[in-house]
Order: C-alpha cells, then structure tokens, then sequence
C-alpha cells in the first residue's frame, strides 16, 4: 500500500486557496490529487456503528480510514481485535509517527490525542484524564492537512465532540457526514453536528460506505469550469439568477475563484462534470440553492481566532477607545459577517475584563450581523459545544460560560451586550459613530469593485479616530490616505483626522444580477421600479413629519423634515425624543406616550403650542403603537402635523374656557394628588428596602446554589464521559464474552468429537467441567459441577483416582495408569496438570484412553510369545540341527545342536549366508541345486543325502530336509533346514 501524501494546499487558509487557484489550472477543471481520507468519530454506543459501517466497507475503495473513540486512558483496547473480525481490510492501533495508508483502518489508542503532520501520525498524550474533544482535534488536522479530500464522519455518541471539527472540514471544503439519529444508540454527537446545519450527508452508519465510494469514484469525472468566456459567463449568471430567486441574496460581486471553488465541491458532490448542467440542475432543485448559499456562508471564525491579534486588540486597540471616553459612555462595535457569533463574543469579553481591570463604567454596545438567519439564530442562543475548551483559557470558560449538558453557553450579561441581526451588509444601511469595525475574512471573498464601495462605507460607519480591523489576507488598497495603519501584520487601522469620505457612501447596493433572458436580448422595463418610485415622491409630498421611537423613547427612525419639533440635545450623543423635543412639546409627550401604550392604539393630542426659534406654531400630535417581528418589543410612531395659523387651537375635548371656579378645582384635585404621591412613594420606598434586603439574601443563596450547581456540572460531566467510556468498554466486553462463548462451545464440541471420555477438576478437586463420554464411567451430570471428586461414584476398579490427582497437584508430574471398568473394559487413566493461560495451574485433567482392544491383543500376545519359548525349547533339545533362512538364503534362526556342529558363535552365524558359515562345509554343489530348486514356486520341500566335513564330526554324511514356508499374514518367505548326521 502506498502511503497518502497531504494535498499540498492543505496548510493554506481557505481565501488563500481561493486566491491561488485560477479557474483555468487543474486544480480548479482536473480531479482531485489525493484519495479521500475518512475520519471517524465516535463514543458511546460507537462500536456497534462502527461495526455497521466497516461489514460493508470494500476491501480495495482506495480510501483510508481512521477511527477517533472516547477511551478510558487505563484500559486496553480491544477495538482493533474486534473490528477486524468485521472487515477485509487491515486494521491498526495508530503509533507515533506511523504513516497514512489506503485501504487501511488505523485506529487511535487510549490516552492519546492523534494529529496529521506530513502524512504521518502524531500522537500526544491526552492532557486532562479524560478528553473531551479528540474528535474536534483530529477533524481540525484533517482538515488543514487534506483540505478538500477530508471526509468528516460523527457516528453513535453522547455529547457534542465532532460539531466544532465539522465547521473546520467545510471550511476547508471538505464532506461532513453524520449518522442518522433515528438508528443511532446515542443520538447526541450526530445531532450536535447536524445543528451546525453543515451537514452534506445524513445516512444510517451501514449506507455511508457505499456513498464514501460513489464519492472517491467521482474523482475521477472531470469537472468541466471553462474558462472566461460567454458560456461560463452565462451558466455562472444562471447560478446567480437562481440564487437570488429562491435566497433573496446576490452573489454577482464574489470573486469568481471563490464561487467556482463552491461550485467545484457541489459539482462533485451531486456526481455533475458540467457548469451548464449544474445551472439546470440548481434552477430545478430549491434544496440544492439552499446547500449551495450555506456553502457559499461558511464562515471562518472561532473564539479568539489569532490569539495574537486579540491581544493586540485587548493591550492596544482598546484600551486607546476607552481613553477619551467619559464615565458611563457606550463603546459601539460592529462585526459584520460574525456568523456564529464567536467574534463579536470574543470582543465583549475582552471589553468586559478591561471593564473590570480598568475599574471604568463604561455600557458595550455590538452590532453583530450576517446574512446567514440560521447562523444569526445560533449566535443569539449562544450555545457551543465542548470542543471551544481548546479556543477559551479555563478562566474565561468558569466566567463567562454556563455548562449546560455537553454545550457550553455564554452568560446572559454578555448576550445583552450584543445585538444580533439578519443585515446584507452589500445593500442594507449601516451602523454608524463606531469606535471598532472587525469585518475580518469577508472582503477577500468580494471581487474588487464591492472593496472599492465597502471601504468608503466603513470609513462613514467610524467614529473621527475610529479602528477598523480587517483579516490578515485584506488591505484597504487605494483607500490608505483615509487610515493611519496601527499593525500592519494583523490589518488594523484607525481613521485619519481630518478626512472626509473616500468616496460614494450611501450608494453602495449591488447593480442587480442580469438574468439569463438579458444576455440573449432587451428586457422589458421593470414596472416594479416605477411603482416604488411613484409611492416615494407620494411619501415625500404628502406623508407628515414622523418618528419611530422604542419604549424606552429613543428615536431609531425619522421621516420626514422634524426640525421643526425635533432639535438634537447639546451634551453627550443623546437619542432620547424627550431631550430632542422642543419647548412646548416636551410636557405632552411622556403622557401620550403612555396613553398610547395603555389603550394599544392611536392617541392624538390637538393644538400643542412649541416654540420655534423665538416663535410659536401649533402642531396635532400622533401617537401609534407599531408592532414589529417582536410582539414584546413594541415601537411607536410619532407624527407632528401643523395647524394652520388661521384655524383657532380648539381644546382636547372641544369644551368652553376654563373659568376660576375651574381652576381651583383643578389645583385642589392637583394637591391631593401629590399628597397620594408622596404617600404612595414613602410605602414604595419602605417596600423596596424590605425588597433590597429580601434580594440580598436571594443573592447569597443564589451565589451558594451556583457553586454548588457548578460543582454538579463538573461531577456530572465526570461521570458522563466515565459512563461513556464504560459503555464503549461494556460493549466490547459484550463481544469477548460472545468470543469466548463461541471458543467455549467449540472447545467442548471438539473435545466431545474426540470421543475421550474427560473430567476437569480445580485445585480443591471439584468438579468443574466433563465431557459427554465421561458419563459412561463417572455417575455425573450438569449439577454435580462443584462436587468434590470424592463424593462422586464412578464404574472403574479405581481406589487411587482421588489420591493420584491430589499427588499430580503436589508434584506437577503427569501420571498414567491402566484401568479397568467393573464390566472388564480396559482405559487408560492419564492425569495432567490442567494449567490456565498465564501458565498457573488450576486443576488436573483426568482422561481415560480405551486400551481395551490393545490390552487383549497384549494379554493374546504375551500368551503366544510364552507358546513361542515352550517350542523354542522343545527345538533346542532337538538332536538335528535346525536352520531357518530368509528369501536372500541369510541365516534367521538356528538350534544349538547346529553351533555344536559348525563350531560357531551365535555373532559369527546370525544374518550370515548359509553359505558362508564356519568354512564354507555347507557349500556343497548338491545342496546349492536343492536351495534353488526350493525358490522355484513349483517346489516346496526336497532332500538330498551328502557328505560334509565337520570340525567337530570330522567328514560326515548328512540328510539334509528343507521345505519353503509363508511367514505372517503378507506370506513371507522363508526356508527351514534341518541337518541330521548319519550315524
């Protein structure tokens, strides 16, 4: 197998990818280099997924895979063992500096984070004793190593480790696939990744290898993005149309690289070669737009994202904004494109600890916006999951965070500092007397027309001597002679004094996306246009001047010329209608604002006589409630109206003038409402002391019962990720148990076919286990297991059976003894030292082997061999010498008569010729024509008579008899002589 080289733009940052690659290379038309690298995370209840998964996984997909579990850091894993038994591809504990294999399952081991560096593996030991975000950690080196050949997968798991490591692989234009919760057995890891709403794929953990392998196959289909020409031009403007119709949002004015990226990974994802034929695709398919706006949305943001630039931002930065600014003022931030929030979040922290470390009381106000409804959404909940810990310090995380379940959620005081909001900032209005202005890593995905028109409008948004802070990828271009540069490796600027706006301000919304019907000839004209233009000049001649204030009175919108009502307070910034309203008007305010909201509708208040710059006039006043998105934060509007000066000031109720009589009334009615006052706020301020007590008290409790909850959380969380390792550790002891289950049942299986009759007893020589032969000799069955061997009968003349193995234990010396049943069966009795697999004995092993066929043949045996000594005795008292040959004619046999006769020692006659023996007296030419006529077939016996010369008879005549005989059952051939002297 050849290892996995990481894609070489796999350490750039998403816009520097975007920048490099030009819509002509092969990075942007040819397939991928690399294969896919899938990354697997998973905790409780993972194994039985991950089991799932890799039954189905091909041996040759040419993917590599690698495994992230939650393990407990003392317990050795058994994953590999187990996995294997459920795939056809090789399955590895990952080691240190092990390289990234195709076809391959590695796997990580306990107490150890793994990384990717080059290819190869990096591990480290787990810093905390169990560790909550291995999964975030190698999803994020996944990403940055392999980019767009990174696969994210989050199988069965409680908690939310995964989500933040699915953000990092989209960044980087990877797939995140997520188990479907509805088969997995703990549903919180694939649900927390899915709220990201960055998921691609949701399947079952057995269908998501077969879409791994659609997708590595689709790697090697060319991805048709033609070069600048009016094709592209047009499929790409289709692209645009269709967005804007199904999302309201228009991404003409993106840098071409950067839309073509997105689109590459769509193209590949729906198995699509052609630009032209993905516009149709996208035109038909409402779904995919919206897969297509997220992708195009993914924001790269996470908490004190650059460390360095942060610090700059909390040592510097802020600091000289808070310098001139006096007690109790707002500092007022934008973050336009926050995503998620975690930006906007990071700089109302950092704003709130110089609120403490500089002992200042100043109010933090935040505008933070996006495009994106379901990431604003997410920003308001303020809810992240665990993998923030490697962003947030411990300090940080205790003060301003709140553990709730697997997520942590950023306190209530520093929600309320920020305002949240849906805003385009290409089109809509924007914030304006800004001390700070963060839009970091948005322009560098905006072609350089949109920079030349955001810059001047963020340059309006700033306040005299305000900071702009942009990513470490954008510049502020031609637009330098308007900013003072404070860092130049972080793009932090402050506007110049004395400057004027770089350029158009406010006329800044994107021309709109021609459609594809405009290319092929003339549109007709918009009367849509004409009718929004028609209904302003309408509004401008005839609508009255009006405000739209908020219930606390100030004034968010103006309409109209006001000035004549309206004048701004001197002082401080101040949007209050109170302040800004001019004499005469301002006692009738607070009134009819409060009649307004008691009755919930319109209020009108006629002839109001306000002072003009030294004048009067008289003015109908209007005030209406305006409910808005939010029906608890209801608005008002305010319309002034003049009287005209010929018309007399009629009174409210239209009734004649007020007489003295009137007027005394009044002043009474008037003095006995202030004392009911004065009553009334002497009882509210007795109440609110006995209130301030109660409430400090509610407050200490409140402070013990934190502690305490904290305390829980940190105990619950402890033995959450306990449990869940508990849980991954039961399931694979489930598995040994079912192993060893199958090995015991084979292993008893298999000593029943041996048909040996066994009993396995420990060291207290109890039963403990037999087979099925063994109850032919033993009276046992399944509830004697326990008993003593004592206590146990048995069918075998065998007193010494419970002595024996009790001395086998002592001595570890196996022992053999033959036996015999009481119906005169013969076994075999063999005892063994029975010894477990560290090599401790526990037991003696008992088997009886059936000798009974063997011991007859023995007793047959030994009977015949005693017949065989009787007739050899017989024969050695014979007078004739007696000679037995084999078929060479060598000697076998003889008698003692014939050494007597040849005068010869048995060595010097035995395996000799008989031709040979003593001086050759046998070898007479009669008696070599009677042996060969013997090995004819024909013949079996002869006789010659002769004379010999022998040392101990002298010259001798002899009989000779010899007959051929058949030897055993194969007939073996043999000849016997037998020599007799002629007295």
């Amino acid at each position: 197998m050849a290892d996995i080289d990481p894609q070489s733009s796999g350490s750039e940052s998403p816009e520097e990818t975007a920048e490099s690659t030009s819509p002509g290379t092969e990075e942007a038309t040819g397939p991928r280099r690399t294969p896919l690298i899938v990354g697997i995370g998973a905790s409780a209840g993972g194994l039985e997924s991950l089991r799932k998964f890799f039954r189905q996984v091909p041996p040759e997909s040419g993917i590599a895979y690698v495994v992230v579990v939650h393990l407990l850091p003392d317990h050795k894993s058994l994953m590999p063992e187990l996995l294997q038994r459920d795939t056809r591809i090789p399955v590895v504990q990952i080691t240190d500096l092990m390289p990234l294999e195709r076809n391959r399952v590695h796997i990580i081991p306990p107490d150890h984070r793994v990384t990717l560096h080059d290819g190869r593996f990096r591990l480290t030991r787990a810093e905390r004793e169990i560790p909550l975000a291995q999964i975030d950690l190698f999803f994020t080196s996944l990403a940055e190593t392999h980019g767009e050949s990174a696969v994210g997968v989050v199988l069965s798991g409680a908690g939310s480790d995964g989500a933040q490591g699915i953000r990092v692989i989209k960044e980087h234009l990877g797939i995140a696939i997520a188990e479907s919760p509805e088969t997995a057995r703990y549903s919180s890891m694939p649900e927390a990744s899915i709220s990201t709403g960055l998921i691609d794929r949701i399947l079952p953990a057995e269908d998501i290898p077969a879409y791994l392998v659609e997708l590595s196959a689709s790697q090697r289909i060319p991805v048709d993005l033609p070069p600048e020409d009016q094709s592209a031009d047009l499929a790409l403007h289709r692209i645009f149309f269709a967005l804007r119709s199904k999302t309201g949002h228009d991404f003409s004015g993106y840098k071409r690289n950067t839309i073509q990226r997105r689109i590459e990974r769509r193209m590949f994802l729906h198995h699509i070669g052609n630009l032209t034929r993905y516009a149709e695709f996208l035109q038909s398919n409402a779904a995919e737009a919206e897969g297509l706006f997220k992708d195009l949305l993914i924001g790269v943001t996470r908490f004190f994202r650059d460390p360095e630039s942060f610090a700059l931002l909390k040592s510097e930065i802020l600091p000289a904004i808070l310098e001139d600014k006096p007690e109790s003022a707002t500092v007022r931030v934008w973050v336009p494109g926050v995503a998620t929030g975690e930006e906007a979040y990071s700089i109302a922290i950092l704003l709130m600890e110089l609120r403490e470390e500089l002992k200042k009381s100043f109010k933090i106000q935040i505008f933070a916006t996006d495009i994106d409804s379901g990431a604003i959404e997410c920003a308001r909940l303020g809810r992240y999951p665990a993998g923030i810990t490697e962003d947030v310090n411990p300090e940080r995380l205790h003060r301003f965070f709140e553990k709730e379940g697997d997520l942590y959620r950023i306190r209530r005081a520093v929600r309320e500092s920020i305002i949240f909001a849906e805003q385009n900032v290409i089109k809509d209005p924007p914030f304006t007397r800004l001390d700070l202005l963060s839009c970091r890593n948005l322009l560098i995905y905006l072609n350089t027309d949109l920079q030349h028109r955001l810059l001047p409008l963020f340059h309006y948004s700033l306040r005299p001597h305000g900071f702009l802070m942009l990513g470490a990828s954008e510049s502020i271009g031609d637009h330098g002679p308007f900013f003072d540069t404070i860092d130049a490796k972080w793009r932090i600027f402050r506007v110049r004094e004395g400057t004027g706006a770089p350029g158009p301000v406010f006329d800044h919304t994107l021309p709109a996306a021609p459609s594809p019907r405009s290319l092929l000839g003339p549109e007709r004209r918009d009367d849509t246009s004409l009718h929004r233009l028609t209904s302003r000049i309408l509004l401008e001649r005839f609508a009255p001047p009006a405000v739209i204030i908020d219930p606390q009175g100030h004034v968010l919108f103006v309409h109209g010329s006001t000035g004549r009502f309206l004048e701004p307070a001197p002082g401080r910034e101040n949007t209050s209608i109170l302040d800004m309203a001019r004499p005469g008007l301002r006692l009738h305010l607070p009134p009819l604002i409060r009649e307004a909201t008691l009755r919930g509708e319109e209020v009108t208040r006629h002839g109001i006589e306000v002072k003009i710059n030294g004048g009067e006039t008289t003015v109908d006043v209007s005030i209406r409630p305006v409910k808005g998105k939010d029906p608890k934060a209801a608005l008002f509007m305010i319309t002034f109206e003049e009287v005209p000066a010929e018309v007399p000031p009629a009174t409210e109720h239209g009734s004649r003038p007020a007489t003295a009589q009137d007027v005394e009334i009044l002043e009474a009615e008037l003095r006995h409402a202030r004392e009911n006052l004065q009553t009334a706020v002497e009882e509210l301020e007795a109440s609110n002391e006995e209130l301030r007590s109660i409430n400090e008290e509610y407050q200490s409790t409140n402070e013990e019962l934190k502690s305490t909850n904290e305390e829980l959380e940190t105990s619950r969380e402890e033995l959450q990720s306990v449990n869940e390792e508990l849980a991954t550790i039961n399931r694979e002891m489930e598995e040994k148990m079912e192993e060893l289950t199958r090995s015991n049942k084979e292993v008893t299986s298999f000593l029943n076919s041996l048909g040996v009759p066994t009993v396995f007893v420990d060291t207290e020589l109890r039963l403990r286990r037999f087979t099925t032969q063994a109850r032919e000799l033993i009276n046992v069955i399944e509830s004697d297991l326990g008993r003593p061997l004592s206590d146990i009968t048995y069918r075998l003349e065998d007193k010494e059976l419970v002595t024996d193995a009790r001395r086998v234990l002592d001595s570890m010396v196996y022992q053999e003894k033959e036996v015999r049943t009481t119906d005169g069966h013969w076994y075999l009795r063999r005892i063994i030292p029975y010894r477990a697999a560290d090599d401790k004995v526990v037991g003696v092993v008992i088997n009886f082997v059936d000798i009974h066929e063997l011991k007859e043949k023995s007793i047959a045996l030994d009977e015949t061999r005693r017949k065989l000594e009787y007739t050899d005795l017989m024969v050695q008292t014979l007078r004739q010498a007696l000679v037995l040959l084999d078929e060479n004619l060598n000697i076998e046999s003889v008698n003692r008569p014939f050494f007597l006769l040849v005068r010869a020692k048995k060595e010097d006659v035995i395996g000799k010729s008989i031709f040979d023996v003593g001086k050759g007296q046998i070898d007479a030419p009669e008696f070599r024509q009677m042996v060969e006529r013997l090995q004819s077939p024909s013949e079996h016996t002869d006789m010659i008579e002769l004379e010999m010369d022998f040392p101990s008879l002298g010259r001798k005549r002899v009989i000779v008899y010899a007959r051929r005989l058949f030897i055993g059952e194969k007939n073996q051939v043999r000849f016997l002589l037998e020599i007799d002297p002629i007295d």
